[in-house]
């Protein structure tokens, strides 16, 4: 019987873990954003258990994010391992465990918020089973720490679904979810979207992982693990803004870096800046009295950290001249500008009804462009993601 994991031939648009998961989750992503236009929203029934922000926090979370970070480390194993990269039987296979969880959710209002919880995490398990498999035939110790990424955040999301039943709110979930996402964010930043500041990013290596870098997600893992278990507390909030702080430091040591810098790179460390932003915005608010553990300030993360991993991954998802043109790069600039958007009403969107309709506009204008715009380059036979 032939080895249903590993391709024979090219690759197509199943020919590596990113293309379908990108595709998929885009589209859903953005029809999960309408949920923000309150307009939109009076007019849908979406007889689910959740209610509308919660269901639209956790499908971008968990749902679109999921994909984009189960297919970081599903193209990312062959690089680590040197094992081939998946056959599109196996990916098929994950995709349909990814969109049985869309249909449970959509159905968890009939039954029950634990029956779709059980389904839609099945395909964050059945990722991490197989990325920790190859990585353990191929001896990959550079895929550890994203695998174990990827379990954190599988954990978020049951632990989601289990607030949901007892109490009626799945903050911890959306934190621990929101964590994972932000220290993956961390790894990477300054590597793939951000240490390419050659003129020719394509082609350039990533950044090494450097003393800074190993500090910045300790001190930041810390101050998130301590955000998670006590988030309204004063010692958590301090951890936090030092977390900031140094995410700040790093932050400005790859602005000032004397590589050539372009506008893109200018418009990616513009939308890395919220995720010291976070850090400074929850702590401060703790520290000094103002309730932002758990609310709107969170969603800058979310925002910011779904279009960097996804863009940070479509940087390198195709070597030819077409994924470099200047209409990638003005499709890249508009994405990114849109997550500020939609990063920035999220912070305000309390001071006026209009702001979280813009939110919602952008986060659909982002997820257009991606899907339209990229669609082509994604389909396009191509090699894997080179790895982090």
């Amino acid at each position: 019987m032939p080895d249903i994991s590993h391709p024979a031939t090219g690759q197509t648009i199943f020919g590596d873990g990113s293309r379908p998961s990108l595709i998929t989750g885009a589209v859903w992503a953005g029809l999960v954003s309408l949920i923000l236009v309150p307009g939109f929203f009076a007019a849908l029934d979406t007889q689910t258990a959740f209610s509308p922000a919660a269901l639209q926090v956790h499908e971008t979370l968990f749902a679109y994010l999921g994909a984009v970070i189960a297919g970081f480390v599903l193209t990312s194993i062959p690089e680590w391992t040197g094992r081939p990269p998946l056959h599109a039987r196996a990916l098929t296979v994950l995709i349909v465990a990814w969109l049985a969880g869309r249909a449970a959710v959509a159905a968890s209002g009939f039954v029950g918020p634990l029956v779709a919880g059980g389904v839609d995490c099945l395909f964050l398990a059945l990722t991490a089973i197989t990325a920790a498999t190859e990585a353990a035939k191929g001896r990959g110790g550079k895929a550890l720490p994203p695998i174990g990424l990827l379990i954190v955040f599988l954990a978020g999301n049951a632990v989601f679904y289990l607030g949901s039943y007892g109490s009626g709110s799945g903050e911890a979930g959306k934190r621990i979810g929101i964590a994972a996402a932000v220290i993956l964010v961390t790894l990477i930043g300054g590597r793939t979207a951000f240490g390419r500041n050659a003129p020719d990013a394509q082609t350039a290596e990533p950044a090494p992982f450097g003393a800074l870098g190993v500090a910045t997600v300790a001190v930041s893992g810390l101050a998130l693990l301590a955000w998670i278990i006590l988030p309204d507390y004063r010692a958590s909030a301090a951890l936090m803004l030092l977390a900031g702080i140094v995410q700040a430091v790093r932050l400005a040591r790859w602005v000032f870096d004397r590589s050539p810098q372009t506008t893109l790179t200018l418009v990616q460390q513009l939308a890395y800046a919220f995720i010291p932003l976070g850090f400074l915005v929850i702590g401060g608010g703790v520290l000094f009295g103002h309730d932002q553990s758990g609310g709107v300030d969170v969603r800058a993360w979310m925002v910011s950290a779904t279009g960097i991993l996804t863009l940070a991954m479509m940087a390198r998802i195709s070597p030819d001249a077409a994924a470099r043109s200047p209409s990638a790069r003005t499709m890249a600039r508009v994405i990114y500008a849109a997550i500020a958007v939609v990063a920035v009403t999220r912070l305000f969107g309390g001071l006026t009804w209009i702001l979280p309709v813009i939110g919602g506009a952008a986060l659909m204008l982002l997820f257009a462009v991606f899907v339209i715009g990229y669609l082509p380059v994604l389909a396009r036979p191509g090699k894997n993601l080179a790895a982090v």
